[in-house]
């Protein structure tokens, strides 16, 4: 199974809405000694870092076409922990409702990213060092 590296960064922070939002993500993978990297950006009018986030994790998973073993580095809290502690499973399981039965934000995108996880074993961290926003 190969090992593959997904970073994901957004140029804004926490749940405040950004008139303009972009997001980039970053695969790599080592192939024969040599490290292959695909990178796909996007932008939103109106949001912010969750929303961003996911935009750019559910785009990265839909390029993959085998089973991976995927590490994910996002300084984003809401997947870091919905993802490390089986919430998505839950959230998928109760209709797109979190545990007091309120619908959770962004579903579309949720659903999206339980979709493309399914095939992968995921890890999540994140990154050791803090890099600079996007601009």
């Amino acid at each position: 199974m190969k090992r593959v590296q997904i970073t994901i960064k957004t140029n804004t922070k926490g749940p405040a809405r950004k008139k303009k939002g972009f997001y980039q993500y970053v695969l790599e993978c080592e192939i024969g000694g040599k490290v292959h990297r695909k990178e796909g950006t996007g932008n939103r009018e109106d949001t912010c870092e969750n929303e961003l986030s996911l935009m750019a994790f559910s785009e990265a998973l839909e390029r993959f076409r085998e089973p991976c073993l995927i590490t994910v580095n996002t300084t984003c809290g809401t997947i870091l922990n919905a993802c490390r502690n089986g919430w998505v499973k839950k959230w998928k399981e109760q209709g797109w409702k979190n545990a007091k039965g309120k619908k959770v934000r962004y579903p579309e995108l949720w659903e999206k990213v339980a979709k493309g996880m399914e095939l992968h074993n995921m890890t999540f961290r994140e990154p050791e060092e803090r890099e600079e926003k996007m601009e």
